[in-house]
């Protein structure tokens, strides 16, 4: 069970191995996927980064399922986990073996895996440093998050997703093109 006991500011912070691995998963994440994002799509640095990125993500939602401090039982944040494990994977399947188009899917579902990821980091650090209330604190900024990543994937999503494809055959960037809405 995950604690919180400690003065101050991080008054709120996790006292646990698992709320510590956690919170190093969670970091890991947002530094991978922020990597991810900055690399030149398609390189060797850029599989590298995104496998750290998946795998920080798993340690996160697993470790989050096993989190239950907040309410004693299974609840919302779990659902949020399944759902966000379940992205990741899904970007994984999807640029294996998605077949025409896959890499715009991937490109898409792995960008909203990062606006997920972001969103929970400002809910926590809302409610846990800036101690605002959790309607505020997680719903509030959640939800400010969300509508911002989304504006910046769909204004900017497919200019990233067709960038993936400047050096690509023509049949590849049409159907890129298309899968983009574009």
């Amino acid at each position: 069970m995950v604690t919180y006991s400690t003065p101050g500011p991080l008054r709120k912070m996790p006292e646990s191995f698992i709320g510590y691995f956690h919170l190093a998963a969670a970091l890991l994440a947002l530094l991978g996927g922020a990597m991810v994002l900055g690399l030149r799509k398609g390189t060797a640095a850029h599989i590298r980064a995104g496998r750290s990125y998946l795998f920080a993500m798993i340690a996160v939602n697993v470790s989050a399922l096993l989190i239950y401090r907040t309410t004693g039982s299974f609840g919302a944040f779990h659902m949020l986990a399944l759902i966000s494990l379940g992205s990741v994977i899904a970007g994984l399947v999807t640029v294996r073996y998605g077949g025409h188009g896959r890499v715009v899917r991937h490109a898409f579902i792995m960008m909203w895996s990062y606006v997920g990821i972001v969103a929970a980091a400002v809910s926590e650090a809302a409610t846990h440093f800036l101690h605002w209330p959790s309607s505020v604190g997680v719903i509030g900024t959640s939800a400010g998050v969300c509508v911002l990543g989304g504006l910046l994937i769909h204004t900017r999503g497919s200019r990233v997703a067709l960038s993936i494809f400047r050096d690509a055959d023509p049949h590849h960037s049409r159907d890129v093109s298309q899968a983009a809405g574009d």
